[in-house]
């Protein structure tokens, strides 16, 4: 059996919900390198072993991490800071304050007062992206 180089493939890892997800949307992006998985660990281990043998990838590997405490623990790592990062909070934390909070701060005169109501693991990633 002969070996040869993978180009222009994606590489998914995993079969949960998530992935079925992505797979499903898959035809409607130009897709990247994802690696999804409930393994958090081993999505960034993947990256890493990745990189090491391909290092052309850097910057087309997107990783999920369903553990915003683990993603903010990893982001000065080498390998979060050569892939592309996301988690479901910080989406949809990013996607509230880019399309309602920061447009009503711009359109209000005096200076607003934010009350984030719990400062659980989302009302921390709004408040990191405001």
């Amino acid at each position: 059996m002969a070996f040869q180089r993978i180009s222009n493939h994606i590489v998914v890892s995993g079969s949960d919900e998530l992935t079925i997800t992505y797979l499903k949307q898959l035809r409607l992006v130009q897709p990247k390198v994802p690696l999804l998985g409930k393994d958090n660990f081993q999505n960034y281990e993947a990256a890493h072993t990745i990189l090491q043998l391909q290092p052309s990838l850097k910057g087309k590997i997107v990783i999920h991490c369903n553990s915003i405490r683990f993603m903010r623990f990893m982001a000065d790592s080498e390998v979060a800071k050569q892939c592309i990062n996301f988690n479901a909070y910080q989406l949809a934390a990013s996607a509230l304050v880019q399309q309602h909070l920061l447009l009503h701060y711009v359109q209000t005169v005096p200076k607003d007062v934010v009350v984030i109501a719990g400062l659980g693991l989302f009302g921390q990633t709004i408040l990191e992206e405001l």
